[in-house]
Parts: structure tokens; sequence; C-alpha cells
């Protein structure tokens, strides 16, 4: 199973409540999901939040945040149980993404996870921190559920491409099936690179529906290759979905047919380009799914952002 070593936890200010109040539900969902992933992973966890700058008396807020945190927060992940590691917290101002960031480029936390703002109805949330950080954390980023699921099985959705970063998120995916249980379902949309200019030349339909053909039978025999040896060091095994479509739509339809509570998907870089995203698939899911969503970067990802 992966092992995490050191977690980030970036917990909105605005998600805190007043001293004596209970945490919010999709808040106290996100830190005990950490709590057992650090139990299970023997992780250390570290806590922020970034409060805006300028607001004219920066460390007093920072210190009512701060209070808040070891009122709240602290108490809950320090009583991970057994096997956890050490809990820190830190507390700045700032852009929340870029300071955030640079906590995992100067810590070398593994895995950051963070709540989600609920959108007002009809908006979605682009540009928020949750969007900047799948396009600049160069850690995996775990961005919880905005909006309480009911109890349920627990059910992994992997949305992978053909490329090498679908064998890190098939890993991680499993990895977490195995930690929480539940079911596990692999999801692929095939491209067809050439059918655009097959029709551009007047070619037979059949001829293009044998080749669409070819294309998902090379592309299931690739998913069966990547899966099966894992399924069978892992003792875990999915099952194998294919559909047709814009990726990030079918992602969305798979997760709530499946009634998926978390989906993991890899965003892919192009070397060379600090920062860079080609497509904007995760970025798409965010705003539609409801679950939970983990993305992954390439390895060699350099974030634009600098310490």
């Amino acid at each position: 199973m992966k092992r995490f070593k050191s977690l980030l936890v970036a917990v909105d200010p605005d998600m805190l409540p007043a001293p004596g109040v209970a945490l919010p539900g999709e808040l106290l969902s996100l830190l005990e999901g950490v709590s057992r992933l650090a139990a299970h992973s023997g992780a250390a966890i570290t806590v922020m939040s970034v409060t805006p700058e300028g607001s004219g008396a920066d460390e007093l807020v920072s210190e009512a945040v701060d209070a808040r945190l070891a009122e709240h927060v602290l108490p809950l992940l320090r009583g991970a149980g057994e096997g956890a590691g050490d809990v820190a917290c830190v507390v700045t101002h700032g852009t929340a993404y870029m300071e955030i960031t640079r906590q995992v480029l100067r810590a070398g936390h593994d895995l950051l996870a963070l709540g989600a703002r609920r959108p007002e109805a009809g908006k979605p949330i682009v540009g928020s921190s949750a969007t900047q950080l799948i396009r600049k954390c160069p850690c995996p980023v775990w961005v919880a559920s905005r909006a309480p699921r009911e109890i349920g099985p627990r059910v992994v959705l992997s949305a992978v491409a053909l490329h090498a970063l679908s064998t890190t998120v098939l890993e991680m995916s499993a990895s977490l099936v195995e930690l929480r249980g539940g079911e596990w379902h692999v999801l692929h949309v095939p491209e067809y690179p050439h059918e655009g200019g097959m029709r551009l030349r007047g070619v037979d339909a059949d001829e293009i529906q044998a080749y669409e053909k070819s294309c998902r039978d090379e592309a299931f025999a690739q998913l069966h290759a990547m899966v099966d040896p894992l399924a069978e060091q892992m003792g875990v095994t999915p099952k194998l979905w294919m559909a047709e479509g814009r990726a990030y739509e079918q992602i969305a339809q798979a997760e709530q047919r499946l009634g998926a509570d978390l989906v993991v998907m890899g965003t892919v870089g192009r070397a060379g380009l600090a920062g860079m995203v080609i497509g904007n698939t995760a970025e798409r899911a965010l705003r539609l799914v409801e679950s939970s969503l983990l993305t992954i970067k390439p390895t060699g990802f350099v974030s634009p952002v600098e310490l």
C-alpha cells in the first residue's frame, strides 16, 4: 500500500466555527479521513490556514484563527490513534494557493487535503484555491466533497487515460481501496485520433466503425495490462468501464451512476513548461462531481510558484 509520510491539511479560516460551535460536516469528514490515512501510514500531519493579506490586523486575525484551530481541529487530529505521526500547525497570511504551495515545496509534503467552498447555485468554483492548487501544487491534491453525502458503501472511481501517469493513479486508487474497503471502478474514455481525417477523406462508415472498435479493443487490452498485475499484487480487483463522449462529462455521470465517494485522476503536464496543464479535464470534473476528487501530477512536474 502507498504509505504517506507527510500530510498537509489546508483549512479555510471561514470554515472554522466560533468557540463552542461544532465543526461543519464537510470539514469534520475531511479531518476524519486525514486521521485514518495518517494512522494507517504513520504520517505526520501539518494543519495550515491562510488569512487574506492586508486585512489591517494580520497578527490579530492569525491569532484568532490559531486559537480556533487549537480548539476544533488539532485535538481531533492528535486523537488519530496509534500509528499516526506528529501534528503541527501553521497560520500565515497571503494568497491561499500560493502560500499552501510554498508550504508543500518547503516541507516536502506528499499529499495535500483541503475542502472546497460550496458554490452559489448555478455558479462553478472557477478560480478557487482548489482549482489553482490542482494546476500548481506539485504533490497529489485531495479536494474533499463540498456537499454532504448519504452514508453508504465506499466507492472509488479511477479515471484513466493510457499513459504512464495512469499507473500511478491506479496504484494510489488500489491503496485507498485497501485502506478504506468498498468497491473500485476504473473508467476510460477512448480516443479516436484518426477518425476526423477518415471522415474528411470520405472513408466508408463501416471502415470507420471497424477502426473505432479496434481502438476500443486495444484500449481495453492496455487497461487489463495495467490493472491485472496490480489487482493480483494488492488483492483488490476493479470493474473496468468504457464510455463515449467528453471525458469530464463521463466522469461525472459515472460518479453519479456508481455512487462514488472518491474520484482519482491525473493531470497531464508538458515537460519544460512549469505548471502547464494540457487540457482541463480535472478542473472541469471538479466543477461537476459531488464526491471528493484526488488529482495526481506527472513525474517531473515543476510548480510555477516559487519560494
